[in-house]
């Protein structure tokens, strides 16, 4: 009689349970690979929307931002000239719902473009960017100049350094006028003693200012109305001002001052100096 070979069914079983063992290992394997590719994938249409948003800042209609003034660059802008292509969610491949690029002032010569797209799952985490104020006493902002550094004094060091344009809360703060921390700039010379204007321009927060390469100092006056406090008015002795900033051009202290009596009412009243001919100013330096 002829015999047959073939598989028992202990060995078919035994089989069968060796495949699944190898699927329970290679499978988490596999779809962490996909998982990550979706990611890379994603990460990488941060990236070119970063740089068709650097792209649009020569071709478009770029509204530079200012010191604690973001603006936000679109993803129809970026469209509308032809800079970036359909960007979609890496793993169901429909249109994100959050496309767009926050540019952030950082100096006159540099900006911080941050990605803030949202696909689904897939999120950049980012919050619209709103101005980095460590000020709390309502004074306008201060606006540079064009080549204008931001500084502040180093008191420890006793020198002068490039202070955070956009007043990072830390040891390069620019101002804060509720803690008497007045906002300085400096111009510098184009060729200076030690560094030449462009190294300070492209400077990062920190960097020591050399006084030898200053050309000219300023600081910002917020618009602001003030009173007498107390009844030491056009006397020896010494008394209190009272002071409250200004927003904008505002005009709130309508209190005429008296030469002999004082304010009127202990009313407040708008600083003169912050009028220039018919023109309302926002701060005075």
């Amino acid at each position: 009689m002829k015999s047959e070979n073939g598989f028992t069914l202990v060995e078919l079983l035994a089989v069968i349970v060796v495949l699944g063992i190898i699927i329970a290992i290679a499978l988490p394997n596999i779809l962490g690979l996909t998982e990550k590719a979706r990611n890379d994938a994603f990460i990488t249409n941060e990236k070119m929307l970063i740089s068709a948003a650097k792209k649009y800042e020569v071709v478009g209609e770029f509204e530079p931002p200012t010191a604690g003034n973001p603006i936000t660059i679109t993803y129809d802008m970026l469209k509308s000239s032809k800079l970036i292509e359909e960007i979609r969610n890496p793993k169901t491949k429909d249109p994100c719902e959050t496309v767009e690029i926050i540019v952030t002032y950082v100096s006159e010569k540099e900006y911080l473009y941050t990605a803030n797209l949202t696909c689904g799952e897939y999120d950049s985490g980012v919050e619209p960017a709103a101005p980095v104020v460590a000020d709390a006493s309502g004074a306008n902002i201060p606006n540079l100049a064009t080549n204008m550094i931001p500084i502040y004094y180093d008191t420890t060091a006793s020198n002068w350094k490039v202070a955070s344009a956009t007043n990072q809360t830390g040891d390069n703060q620019w101002h804060d006028y509720e803690n008497k921390l007045w906002a300085n700039g400096v111009m510098v010379k184009e060729t200076g003693t030690v560094n030449n204007r462009s190294y300070y321009l492209s400077a990062s927060v920190g960097t020591v200012v050399e006084t030898s390469d200053i050309l000219q100092f300023y600081v910002w006056i917020p618009r602001f109305k003030y009173r007498i406090e107390d009844a030491n008015f056009h006397t020896d002795v010494t008394g209190t001002v009272g002071i409250v900033f200004e927003t904008d051009t505002a005009t709130t202290g309508t209190a005429t001052i008296d030469p002999t009596t004082g304010f009127e009412d202990g009313e407040y009243s708008t600083h003169m100096a912050f009028t220039f001919g018919s023109k309302e100013l926002e701060e005075y330096g």
